[in-house]
């Protein structure tokens, strides 16, 4: 896992990259490669790595050059498929000079070109300068699991696998997009391909970006995850296919040269990782964090699962003191990021690493078997929107939604204002408010009145529409599924993976997003990923073997903080501080922030997420967003 920076000018009339700016621009990024940094620069390109040292720990460094001199290459990532790749293309007659999966890279352009990146099986990022053609590559893995930013600036563009390097460059100006803003309030993260900073762009997942002189080029997808198509296997075939499918994923993610383990929560996904893991090595060291309250606290289970497997357990607690970290969060992620998960990700993240180098997750296992709750919600609502009456949703349940109690005193099950809202609503407009922080129009209403007059005409659910009208005719659970693998799973989930995993140089690998496995759910029959009112129903039965119904059988707990309570209680002095400071007096509608707070301490309506909100705002602010809004 490393990290890398660059410039590529598509004339040679344009002043050329300065050594100096690239220095600055990489040093930024040690935390993602302490093992070691290099750049090559000429008259019109030029590339810096920092690389964390996973696999050949000798002959890895970068950039790399290929034999012949004519392409150079900077990688953050891995590639599991590398040795067949590499034994293809050494029957072709190549010759390779290290063990890398870096130099694939190189010898797999010279056969493939623009078609490489559909040949690997991984999480990568890569820039490749193509000296003969004169042309840049940037190319980025299909599920987002590792970052690509850039910015055109004229004839120069820019790139970097983290904004603050772009934001190094003497060229780019740093502006606040008020847009980007009002989307982060809604979902808790900036979805691809925008930027909280105005001219800087996120590659897409399973997208290439290639530029060369003149202007050509353009960014292009190669690959789609697509849902249409049925497996017509019986429930024991299909389970045993996705079995096989998983313990391949995980053993092609345990090849390194330095110390492996797992995260460990308790649930499902991780549990299944561990437990191919457990059949493949010896030793497995897994680490698990959790809370004093035990709503919030999955440690118990996870030494249940240890126990089972006979894993070593390191655990951790994590206290709402967590949040003196918010500053060194903000400067990690670069943008603002309002999942507070980010807290005990870090923390896992940082316990993991004083054991190993390399840790498995269990991330994208919930989007492919659809084991969230609410595509079990959605599910139902879609069932009852179809059986009620013309105009029954929108004129009756919505209003009377709107208007239900939402006091956290109330007890769950009356809490049904969210679903009769839902029934008023279309399915794309429903299926939004379910994975919002907050609405739309109370996002809108929580930012200065000089910003929302900015955002006359601006849509902050354009993106997300997108991707939902593009699944395809597919049925309504394999659609959301698809809307969450195109922005929740790489705007919020990826991001706070490795953001939190980079800052204390710790690898994570995630078998459940390999693109074959994750091709091998999309066929799997919506009947047999919720079933009986549960979700992940096939991979629960391909599981149940080695995991017993104990641990099949626990509820879901999201990997989640006290957030009710630390924003109305502990943290209640950092809320107040933060509406004193820039932040809420720039960008903010104080007065509705402080009448939020005061409806959040005294239970009237959870704004746990709106002050979680101020509170991250606030310290990044400090740290990142001065310098002007757009």
């Amino acid at each position: 896992m490393c990290g890398f920076a660059g410039e590529f000018l598509t004339t040679l009339e344009a002043p050329p990259p300065l050594e100096e700016v690239l220095v600055s621009m990489g040093s930024l990024l040690r935390h993602r490669g302490p093992d070691g940094g290099g750049q090559v620069v000429e008259r019109w390109y030029g590339l810096h790595h920092r690389r964390l040292a996973v696999i050949d720990l000798v002959t890895g460094d970068q950039p790399m050059v290929s034999p012949s001199g004519d392409l150079v290459t900077a990688f953050n990532g891995e590639i599991y498929n590398f040795r067949e790749l590499r034994r293809e293309l050494e029957e072709r007659g190549h010759h390779f000079q290290t063990r890398t999966d870096t130099e694939v890279l190189l010898h797999g352009y010279q056969e493939w070109g623009l078609d490489l990146p559909s040949r690997l099986r991984g999480m990568f990022a890569f820039a490749l300068v193509d000296r003969v053609r004169r042309r840049l590559i940037l190319a980025r893995d299909r599920l987002g699991q590792k970052p690509v930013y850039f910015a055109r600036l004229g004839d120069r563009i820019l790139f970097a696998s983290e904004v603050k390097s772009l934001l190094a460059h003497p060229g780019l100006e740093k502006r606040l997009d008020p847009g980007a803003l009002w989307e982060a309030l809604i979902f808790r993260y900036v979805p691809d391909p925008h930027c909280i900073f105005v001219g800087v762009e996120k590659l897409p997942p399973g997208h290439i970006l290639w530029a060369e002189p003149g202007g050509r080029g353009g960014v292009e997808s190669y690959w789609d995850l697509s849902f249409e198509e049925r497996s017509g296997a019986g429930v024991k075939e299909t389970a045993e296919a996705l079995l096989d499918g998983l313990d391949r994923a995980v053993d092609l993610r345990l090849v390194a040269d330095v110390p492996l383990g797992a995260f460990l929560s308790g649930g499902v996904d991780s549990a299944g990782i561990v437990a191919s893991m457990s059949r493949l090595r010896e030793e497995v060291v897994a680490v698990s964090v959790g809370f004093q309250e035990s709503a919030f606290d999955e440690r118990p289970a996870a030494r249940a699962v240890a126990e089972r497997l006979g894993v070593r357990l390191e655990e951790h607690l994590t206290t709402a003191e967590a949040a003196e970290d918010l500053d060194l969060l903000s400067y990690h992620f670069d943008e603002p990021f309002f999942d507070s998960s980010a807290l005990p990700t870090f923390h896992v993240s940082r316990e993991a690493r004083r054991h190993v180098t390399v840790a498995l997750s269990g991330d994208g296992g919930d989007e492919a078997f659809a084991g969230y709750r609410r595509y079990r919600f959605d599910r139902w609502e879609n069932r009852v929107r179809r059986l009620l009456p013309p105009g029954a949703g929108s004129f009756f349940l919505g209003p009377l939604g709107r208007a239900w109690p939402r006091s956290r005193a109330l007890p769950r099950w009356i809490r049904a204002g969210a679903t009769l809202e839902n029934l008023g609503r279309d399915p794309f407009g429903a299926y939004i408010h379910s994975v919002s922080a907050q609405a739309p129009g109370e996002a809108l209403a929580l930012l200065h009145g000089d910003m929302r007059r900015s955002l006359e005409g601006y849509d902050p659910l354009e993106i997300h529409r997108k991707h939902f009208f593009r699944a395809g005719r597919v049925d309504t659970l394999s659609r959301v599924q698809y809307l969450d693998m195109k922005t929740y799973l790489p705007g919020d989930i990826l991001v706070k993976v490795d953001r939190a995993s980079m800052a204390v140089s710790l690898e994570t690998r995630a078998p459940f997003l390999d693109h074959r496995l994750l091709e091998m759910a999309a066929r799997v029959p919506p009947r047999y990923r919720i079933k009986g009112g549960r979700g992940k129903w096939i991979l629960r039965r391909a599981l149940a073997g080695r995991l017993g119904p104990e641990i099949m059988d626990r509820s879901k707990a999201g990997f989640s903080i006290p957030l009710a309570r630390w924003t109305g209680k502990d943290l209640d002095g950092l809320v107040r501080d933060a509406l004193e400071g820039e932040a809420a007096r720039f960008l903010l509608d104080r007065k509705q922030a402080e009448a939020w707070r005061e409806e959040h301490r005294s239970g009237r309506r959870d704004r746990s997420e709106a002050l979680w909100a101020l509170l991250v705002l606030h310290r990044w602010w400090e740290k990142w967003g001065k310098g002007g809004v757009s």
